[in-house]
C-alpha cells in the first residue's frame, strides 16, 4: 500500500496491507477525537466560541 509519494509523483513509501487497513483508520479517528477536544480543554474557550459563526 503506497503511503508517500515523491514530488513526480512515483509512490517512494509503502507499508503493508494490514497496517494501512489499521493505522489510516486509527489516524483519523484520533483526530475527531482531538478537535473535539480542544474547545472544552482551552482556558480560552470564548475566543473559540466566537469564531465558530
Amino acid at each position: 500500500m503506497a503511503t508517500h509519494w515523491s514530488v513526480s509523483g512515483d509512490a517512494d513509501g509503502t507499508m503493508s496491507k494490514p497496517w494501512g487497513l489499521f493505522l489510516f483508520p486509527t489516524i483519523t479517528a484520533g483526530l475527531l477525537v482531538l478537535f473535539i477536544a480542544i474547545p472544552q480543554i482551552d482556558p480560552l474557550r470564548e475566543n473559540i466560541l466566537s469564531f465558530r459563526e
